[in-house]
């Protein structure tokens, strides 16, 4: 770093405004300490605590009553409901059939009972079809003519659904909204103790995380006008562990491949790449001449199939993606039969999608690694990807590869795996 660069640095971090800032977010957090801060599961974990009756915190059903009260605001008779119901016989679900929050309240008094189910994104995007997955469970098992049922959708920005018809069902709900009311509820009921403190530091953590904080904005725009220089210097050099671990793992398709141990070896061939999104297609998928049909501005080869390891807003996946080009009945017939092959199997599936013209549709993905557990590690991206990445990607192509060798022999002729090896 040059001199005058350096010199910038220093101007900023003498600055009495730039310790004032220090003093308001260099706080001791248990939750930042045990790496919560954009963890979904641990935030599910601490709510799910919080809001059950029958925990040994001192809140009684008081928390449970604000929640209840905010998610069912807009329902009609929605106070008259909850007087009816004895909150204390509340059970609070963790993952019950992957849904993340599952507020259970029987029936009294001859009214309905309640069931809330409760989708809770903090960084990490909605899947495809996941909102009427679990829409649908809650309807084969909690029948409306016992159960009053609620749907919310609890995000960082209060963000609605992508489908329409689970719009109608979501409610959308402010994460800052059920903070407001976690505050409000404890501020009324005078809460102290082990378990008051550790909620003022939920409350706390996640204004400085998720909430925004009004002080901390205004005295960043102070040092933005007074140091813009400096704070370019250290934009430029912020560490990039996600992408760190993507560059780690783009050179090691041959470890992939070596973990996959139950299926024949698949050897991997590099296609054109860019700094966000690597590609590789299958050896033996390329020696399919009627596979051969694909988009060729884009990738090395005229294959119709790639895989592709990319960084998705706060998450490095692995996908297998049709490219543009061919034929669309022939683009629709393979996706068809993808898309059965991949419910028959219990694989994850996307909804489906009606364009097969010519446009790139991503089939089958998993997750490798997310942002949230890129900010609460310190280890380098070589042991990241040495310890859990590869073996990821791995399990992922062992298990999805078959089934594209199958559809792929039914559509365009089979490849030629032989006794382990590609030839």
């Amino acid at each position: 770093m040059s001199n005058g660069s350096q010199n910038k640095i220093d101007e900023l971090t003498r600055d009495d405004v730039f310790s004032e800032l220090k003093s308001l977010v260099n706080v001791f957090c248990p939750f930042e300490a045990v790496g919560m801060v954009g963890q979904e599961i641990k935030h599910s974990h601490y709510l799910s605590y919080i809001l059950n009756p029958n925990r040994p915190h001192g809140f009684e059903d008081k928390l449970l009553h604000g929640f209840l009260t905010l998610v069912l605001q807009d329902a009609m008779d929605a106070g008259e409901r909850l007087a009816m119901l004895n909150l204390n016989n509340a059970q609070i679900r963790r993952e019950w059939k992957n849904i993340d929050l599952l507020i259970e309240i029987p029936r009294s008094d001859g009214c309905k009972g309640l069931i809330v189910a409760i989708e809770l994104k903090i960084n990490a995007v909605e899947s495809e079809g996941q909102l009427k997955k679990y829409n649908d469970i809650i309807l084969r098992n909690y029948l409306e003519s016992e159960w009053n049922q609620q749907f919310v959708f609890l995000t960082k920005n209060g963000t609605v659904p992508q489908r329409k018809t689970d719009r109608e069902i979501w409610k959308p709900l402010k994460l800052a909204s059920v903070v407001h009311q976690l505050e409000k509820d404890a501020s009324v009921a005078g809460f102290f103790g082990t378990s008051a403190d550790m909620l003022t530091a939920y409350i706390e953590m996640m204004r400085r995380h998720h909430m925004g904080n009004p002080e901390i904005k205004k005295i960043a725009a102070r040092l933005w006008n007074q140091h813009p220089e400096a704070l370019d210097i250290l934009m430029r050099h912020k560490p990039d562990l996600i992408g760190d671990v993507l560059k780690e793992l783009c050179g090691r398709k041959g470890e992939i491949a070596a973990e996959m141990v139950s299926q024949p070896r698949y050897d991997f061939v590099d296609e054109k790449s860019q700094k966000k999104i690597h590609r590789f297609s299958v050896k033996s998928w390329k020696q399919i001449d009627g596979l051969q049909i694909g988009d060729q501005t884009i990738l090395d080869s005229k294959n119709l199939l790639v895989i592709e390891i990319q960084i998705v807003k706060h998450e490095i996946r692995i996908m297998i993606t049709m490219v543009g080009g061919g034929e669309p009945r022939v683009r629709k017939d393979f996706y068809e039969k993808i898309k059965k092959e991949e419910k028959l199997q219990g694989m994850h599936s996307k909804s489906p999608c009606m364009d097969y013209r010519d446009s790139w549709i991503h089939l089958t993905s998993k997750t490798l690694w997310s942002n949230d557990d890129a900010k609460d590690t310190e280890v380098s991206p070589e042991k990241i990807v040495d310890e859990s990445v590869v073996k990821r990607a791995a399990d992922f192509l062992e298990t999805t590869l078959p089934v594209y060798d199958k559809v792929i022999g039914e559509v365009f002729g089979s490849p030629s795996v032989i006794e382990g090896k590609n030839v």
